[in-house]
């Protein structure tokens, strides 16, 4: 049976991901084009750099534009010219997934006429556009203000965070999933940090599913400077105690799905004794009102299988509204 074309792209995607050297991407890329003809046809609308695979030197029709659409490596104005277009229009009338990807450039949003922005001339448009996927790149305010309107429903950003308010935008209400991937060892400054997804998160009001994903997380974060009322799911890349843990649940009241990376013990510094660790923790806590029903523990904690029925046990006491539990059982 013949794949579909969101199969095709997840598997072109995939053969030519974290190539660096252009000539190996370049022969990789004849490789998986030479399967058939549908993924020739859909191959040039996904794999690293406009007008080098191939050697293509006329620009793409818009009919032949696929209604999933991903450029790698996307730098500069050229980017829109490899598309036909008339007296500046570009009119995407099929397009409904874009992704805009570019890793290593500068993170934040760029006026126009900066180095490598993705300038909107020819000025695009993209009428039916409901999945848009940013990914490491800066886009020219005026182009993302375009993007960033119905009939847009989910909106996906990966190593890049800016500023919404900054945007002509009062509110993302019309959004049905918000993710964000962020790399905390990226900002020297967490208050910036803090900033910045405080105004993303409170334009995100009446947003299904609002996520965030954090990697490289210290424990050292100060949490109380986030207002994240509208976040339904935070993932973190964290190693930390349920002690750390319960004090850190009730800042998100809206959560209902937290991840973390694993429960650890504590230190001699954090709990004298540890066979009454988790007896005193509940003399010193109450329950919380927290909304979260899914709490995922990614990695196995070194624990004995009865002390982990205890943690777990903790665990249910302390958000009494969680169904599931998972922690790796080996």
């Amino acid at each position: 049976a013949k794949l579909t074309d969101d199969i095709v792209f997840c598997i072109l995607n995939r053969a030519t991901t974290d190539i660096s050297n252009g000539l190996q991407q370049w022969k990789k890329s004849l490789y998986v084009l030479a399967v058939c003809r549908q993924w020739r046809a859909l191959g040039k609308f996904i794999l690293y750099s406009w007008g080098f695979v191939g050697g293509k030197s006329k620009p793409y029709k818009l009919a032949d534009v696929p209604t999933n659409l991903e450029l790698t490596h996307a730098i500069g104005s050229s980017v829109w010219d490899n598309f036909a277009h008339t007296q500046g229009q570009l009119v995407f009338n099929d397009l409904e997934h874009l992704t805009l990807a570019c890793t290593g450039l500068s993170a934040q949003l760029i006026s126009t006429g900066a180095a490598h922005n993705i300038h909107s001339i020819p000025t695009p448009s993209f009428p039916r556009i409901t999945r848009l996927t940013l990914s490491g790149i800066c886009i020219e305010q005026s182009l993302l203000e375009r993007m960033l309107r119905p009939p847009l429903k989910c909106l996906e950003i990966s190593w890049w965070l800016f500023d919404f308010k900054r945007l002509n935008i009062l509110d993302l209400r019309f959004l049905d999933t918000l993710k964000i991937w962020h790399n905390l060892n990226s900002d020297s400054n967490y208050i910036n940090f803090f900033d910045t997804t405080n105004s993303i998160f409170s334009m995100a009001k009446g947003v299904r599913l609002v996520q965030l994903s954090l990697y490289t997380v210290p424990e050292s974060i100060q949490w109380k400077h986030a207002q994240w009322s509208h976040l339904t799911r935070l993932h973190l890349d964290l190693t930390t105690t349920l002690y750390y843990l319960f004090n850190m649940v009730p800042m998100f009241t809206g959560l209902w799905e937290l991840k973390i990376g694993r429960l650890r013990m504590p230190t001699e510094e954090e709990c004298a004794d540890p066979d009454t660790y988790l007896p005193d923790l509940k003399l010193k806590m109450r329950p919380s009102a927290s909304k979260i029903k899914n709490l995922l523990i990614e990695f196995r904690p070194q624990f004995s299988p009865e002390y982990t029925n205890k943690v777990v046990a903790m665990l249910r006491w302390y958000m009494p509204m969680l169904v599931l539990v998972s922690i790796p059982s080996d």
